[in-house]
């Protein structure tokens, strides 16, 4: 099985940092589904096995690339935060399939990641092809175009998001979400945010988890909540003053500290 040398990675914590709606484990790693494919990915110690992709890709996913000690050194001055990036300093930002990552924040307003993972598998179950790996079987994410029964979305689970799905499909390509690859980040946000359904929050998520971007802070109720305990003159805010107010203090860093935050306070024994 090919190797890729990872340090200061954590593959779990990547993963189960609410960045990712479709993987799996198994046996002593993950399936990973990305709409047409299927990879296995496994972590021992500082290195990391992959079938099914090649290292170019697993590179690029997995966020490998970046360059995590500086931007936890930019980060050294937030006191409260530095103690959630030494916590979980094996987190990166994963760069998903863009489209995958739209539906399932869609699927996100209002619900929880088990929900999530529900409705994507669902989705993928009625409108996807079988793929198989490793003696596994599954189904790969239906493309633009394909989630073209509304009764069938909302047979899923989806609910009021249903009519969301439906009308992204309607009206999303490929070509078109990777040409906001080449906008500014205002400019990539505000042309998610015609797409009906799709807010800050959730253009925020698209960007960040799957298009490059790094400086969006999405809020949501865990974010707020953490936000309100370690910075107190954000009680009172709402989402999107606690957000204007993250990508200030963050700067080009704030997905990063988001993601921290996130996985930190998710995870905070009570």
């Amino acid at each position: 099985m090919p190797t890729i040398t990872a340090k200061r990675f954590n593959l779990k914590d990547t993963l189960d940092s609410g960045q990712l709606f479709r993987y799996w484990p198994h046996e002593d790693g993950y399936l990973i589904g990305q709409r047409k494919s299927l990879f296995f990915v496994r972590q021992q110690g500082d290195t990391l096995e992959f079938e099914g992709c090649d290292k170019r890709y697993i590179t690029e996913f997995l966020g490998l690339n970046d360059p995590i000690a500086e931007t936890i050194r930019s980060l050294k001055g937030h006191k409260h935060l530095i103690k959630a990036a030494k916590q979980y300093p094996g987190i990166r930002l994963i760069k998903q399939d863009p489209w995958e990552c739209l539906i399932g924040f869609i699927c996100s307003s209002a619900s929880n990641i088990p929900k999530i993972k529900r409705n994507m598998d669902g989705m993928s179950n009625l409108f996807g092809d079988r793929v198989e790996t490793r003696d596994e079987t599954r189904h790969s994410f239906p493309d633009p175009g394909e989630i073209d029964d509304l009764g069938k979305i909302r047979s899923t689970g989806t609910g009021f998001r249903a009519k969301f799905i439906h009308g992204a499909n309607k009206i999303v390509t490929d070509n078109w979400l990777s040409g906001l690859k080449k906008k500014t980040y205002p400019e990539a946000k505000k042309e998610l945010m015609k797409i009906p359904g799709v807010g800050s929050k959730i253009s925020d998520c698209v960007l960040l988890f799957s298009l490059g971007f790094r400086e969006p802070f999405p809020v949501d109720v865990w974010i707020q909540r953490a936000m309100n305990e370690m910075y107190p003159q954000t009680k009172g805010m709402d989402p999107k003053k606690i957000e204007e107010f993250g990508r200030g203090l963050f700067g080009k860093d704030a997905g990063y500290a988001q993601q921290y935050i996130y996985h930190w306070r998710r995870n905070l024994k009570s």
